[in-house]
């Protein structure tokens, strides 16, 4: 049941704005620690 619901909120990331707007964050952190290397 409890990897039902987890499973479920995964899911519920996947469809969710907020899970698109922290990856093209993560997008953006990825590139500036390139820049400075």
């Amino acid at each position: 049941m409890c990897c039902f619901l987890l499973a479920n909120f995964f899911i519920f990331l996947k469809f969710s704005p907020i899970f698109y707007f922290f990856e093209y964050f993560l997008k953006i952190i990825k590139l500036i620690f390139m820049r400075k290397k």
